[in-house]
């Protein structure tokens, strides 16, 4: 019977956890870095898109450099560059957060597709769904401790502080990596070029595969509302349902937390009964039933039915990208699924890109927060109708 292979799990698991736990630390410090840099906490939004932008850019190298150095030298690059992106953003000013964001988004790019390259080479493809799915739980996981620990951290030392703790993170968790490199940096091609018609290895996947078209055309508006939600999630809270900073903090985690049950409980169910496209398209309703929910906050709504929203939220939109990630490794070949969830990246980025903006454009026009998520929950329901419509998914899923 086949093992799921512990080790690279795990490693791959630790790199992402690092990854977002300090990436979201930013969109969490929003309302106080806000103060210091005389801007509005909205706007926290458009350091998400800079940022994601450039990891946009830089996912066409990603599937090069990680043949070329293997996905845990990948990883350990991807974590120091965090480290100095968060160093920049501690220095306080609005340029340091532009190039704080260009860097983070430059390295973020790497651990999703450097890691589907190591689980792809070690895990039976049986259990690629919550090999990956596990892998992915550390966005959640991620998210909850930054969601836990920041507000504390800048009330104790403040932000600029605070920032500089979860600096020192990513680069502890990269030496800690170092004695993995010799059994999982396997099949290494050092000749691997990495620009050049290579390049467009993951946009030629999605142009001409039936299935990953569908799928990254809806994982544009889920990934979209993942992104959105936990980074505004904070400043809603304070803004329109009137709570403290904690209690914000406490509705982030609570998101979280609701990913990371998503991730596990659906990578199982998928493994199980491998209904993906129909599984998937059920997760994008369920993310617009939260998000038109969420449009209604208000100082009106209790406490906990707000965490509740906040909980289904983060279950349907986290619970989908294990299984999709996966399935766009699996469905690349052998040998290839850096590009394949490179190709996947690159739509999910498109959609973090796009989304935070546009949320805050809609609050920004006086529209407000409910026409924001209005807009987020409408999206998600568009891409789930997507998955449902093209034969070509029935036949690419069939195989």
């Amino acid at each position: 019977m086949a093992k799921l292979p512990l080790v690279p799990v795990l490693a791959t698991f630790m790199v992402q956890v690092c990854a977002t736990m300090t990436l979201f630390a930013v969109p969490v410090m929003a309302p106080a870095m806000a103060v210091d840099l005389g801007v509005r906490p909205s706007l926290i939004g458009a350091y998400m898109s800079v940022a994601y932008i450039a990891a946009t850019a830089a996912a066409l190298l990603c599937p090069g450099f990680i043949m070329r150095v293997g996905g845990i030298r990948a990883s350990q690059t991807a974590l120091i560059g965090i480290g100095v992106g968060l160093s920049l953003a501690a220095l306080g000013s609005v340029a340091a957060m532009v190039a704080s964001a260009l860097v983070l988004g430059c390295v973020y790019a790497l651990p999703i597709p450097a890691g589907a390259h190591v689980l792809a080479r070690h895990t039976p493809p049986r259990l690629y769904n919550i090999a990956f799915s596990i892998r992915q739980s550390g966005v959640p996981v991620g998210g909850l401790i930054a969601g836990a620990a920041t507000p504390a951290l800048v009330i104790w030392l403040g932000w600029r502080t605070a920032l500089l703790a979860f600096a020192a993170a990513p680069i502890l968790v990269a030496a800690l990596l170092i004695p993995l490199r010799r059994g999982l940096d396997v099949d290494l091609q050092p000749g691997r070029r990495m620009f050049g018609r290579g390049m467009l290895q993951p946009i030629h996947l999605l142009l001409r595969h039936p299935l990953l078209r569908a799928l990254g055309f809806a994982a544009i508006f889920f990934a979209g509302l993942e992104v959105a939600f936990a980074t505004y999630v904070v400043v809603t809270m304070i803004e329109r349902v009137g709570v403290g900073y904690v209690e914000a903090g406490l509705a982030l985690s609570i998101f979280q937390a609701g990913g990371l049950v998503g991730r596990l409980a659906f990578g199982v169910i998928a493994d199980r009964f491998a209904a993906r496209r129909g599984l998937i398209a059920g997760l994008g309703f369920g993310m617009a039933i939260a998000g038109f929910a969420a449009a209604g906050f208000g100082p009106d709504w209790p406490f906990a039915l707000v965490l509740a929203v906040c909980f289904a939220a983060g279950l349907t939109s986290g619970g989908w990208t294990g299984v999709g990630i996966g399935e766009a490794a699996r469905l690349a070949g052998e040998g290839a699924a850096a590009v394949g969830s490179g190709a996947m990246l690159m739509a999910m980025f498109t959609g973090v890109i796009v989304c935070p903006s546009a949320f805050a454009a809609i609050v920004a026009s006086g529209a407000g927060y409910g026409a924001a998520y209005a807009a987020l929950a409408a999206g998600a329901a568009l891409g789930a109708v997507a998955l449902l419509l093209p034969q070509g998914m029935r036949r690419a899923e069939a195989r």
